[in-house]
């Protein structure tokens, strides 16, 4: 009885690999999708929503710049852009991801990967190249989005007109802030003047009254009301006897609308822009400061952006590590180059010397101080070449063991002869 116990047990182990091989295990069905990456992604076609959008590997799109984030991956980038109103195009340099709505042709970049959306015929949004001579208060139905939309008039759904005024910041009385995802939305708000930060949603600063003076910043979209539509024939009680297409309100600011004056505008320079490159200020709009990642615990490592300096009463940034291996990386946009201009960039560093610090522009390291003797500013500085009309500046502090590490008083200047200086303030 105990043989054939066993010779049951032997037959059936067997027969048992033929069983496993006649019903093998079939694969996952849906494959875990590729990350994008260049050069592998290069001509590759990526889907978000009902759109798609083209890879391109070694590619820059000049100008048209909407807005700036800080993403993760080139597919959060396109994702960013799809929601973004206006959004057709996206250059994704490190972790800075520039969103444009004007292709002006691709232009040869190693350091940059873009993906462009396949415009159809069914889904083309391109506002018609005609408009209309009626003052008819038809609220205006293009999009409105900087730079493109620079200079001209908006109509808003009560008849007001507004001139949409790019990097344009009016000083004035603030009536209220509210927070909406595009420049439409926070002009339908009807004040006399809006400041908007683009963003998802971004805020919408409504205005009482305003100035003439106009403070510059890249990261504002401004518009500002110039007068109210008239009504058409077709709806008016009484046939209009005056071929004037608006009529200037008197009563909507302090400021005279009726004025020939033309608004001060800003000149795009080419020699080179920080914002807030002496930290003497908190942080404010994608194209400012930005913390880009961390690395360690216990604790985590202290950002300060806007760290007072007992000493001289002077701010600057200063990032605190606790631990051997920890890290802080940081971020801004150096804004108004040249693509071809060569840029040299000083600045003011100090730290402990058991610490390495490290700026990056464009993904190449340019400056690196490891060790230094305590005590004391160090003066430093990099040289560049521009390959853009923005740049993206990255700073990286890793810890040997306790460390601090301070900088300040970032500033740019042109070395290649004949830039344009840019317009700031006025």
């Amino acid at each position: 009885m105990s043989r054939l116990f066993f010779a049951q047990i032997a037959a059936l182990l067997a027969i048992t690999p033929k069983l496993v091989s006649a019903f093998p295990i079939s694969p996952a069905s849906t494959p875990t999708p590729t990350p994008l990456a260049c050069p592998a992604s290069d001509g590759k076609i990526f889907t978000v929503g009902p759109d798609s959008f083209n890879i391109h590997c070694g590619t820059d799109y000049y100008g048209g710049d909407l807005s700036m984030t800080w993403e993760t991956s080139l597919e959060n980038c396109i994702t960013t852009c799809e929601s973004t109103t206006g959004c057709i195009i996206v250059s994704y340099s490190g972790q800075a991801c520039y969103m444009k709505n004007v292709d002006n042709g691709p232009q040869t970049n190693a350091n940059v990967w873009a993906a462009k959306k396949v415009i159809t015929s069914s889904s083309s949004g391109a506002p018609s190249s005609t408009s209309t001579s009626t003052a008819s208060p038809t609220p205006t139905s293009a999009v409105v989005a900087c730079p493109a939309s620079d200079g001209t008039t908006y109509t808003a759904k009560d008849g007001a007109i507004y001139r949409i005024e790019c990097s344009a910041d009016r000083y004035g009385e603030d009536l209220a802030l509210t927070w909406v995802s595009d420049l439409q939305s926070c002009i339908e708000a009807s004040c006399v003047d809006v400041s908007y930060r683009p963003g998802t949603p971004g805020p919408c600063y409504m205005k009482s009254s305003y100035a003439q003076a106009v403070r510059i910043d890249s990261g504002v979209w401004g518009a500002l009301r110039i007068g109210t539509a008239s009504p058409s024939t077709t709806t008016s009680s009484a046939p209009s006897t005056t071929a004037s297409s608006a009529t200037l309100s008197s009563t909507t600011s302090t400021t005279p609308l009726a004025t020939s004056t033309p608004t001060p505008t800003s000149v795009v320079g080419t020699c080179g822009y920080i914002q807030n490159g002496d930290f003497e200020t908190v942080p404010a709009g994608p194209l400012d400061w930005q913390l880009l990642s961390t690395t360690g615990t216990n604790p985590v490592p202290d950002v300060e952006f806007h760290w007072r300096n007992a000493a001289h009463g002077e701010y600057g940034l200063q990032i605190e590590t606790s631990n051997p291996g920890d890290s802080a990386t940081v971020g801004t946009t150096i804004q108004q180059l040249k693509a071809g201009f060569v840029y040299k960039l000083s600045f003011y560093t100090a730290t402990l010397a058991n610490g390495k610090i490290v700026i990056n522009v464009d993904g190449n390291d340019l400056f690196t101080m490891e060790n230094p003797p305590n005590g004391g500013y160090y003066a430093g500085s990099l040289v560049f070449t521009a390959t853009s009309t923005t740049a993206q500046l990255v700073i990286k502090n890793t810890a040997v063991g306790w460390n601090y590490f301070v900088i300040d008083d970032f500033t740019i200047a042109a070395v290649t002869p004949g830039c344009v200086a840019g317009t700031t303030t006025l």
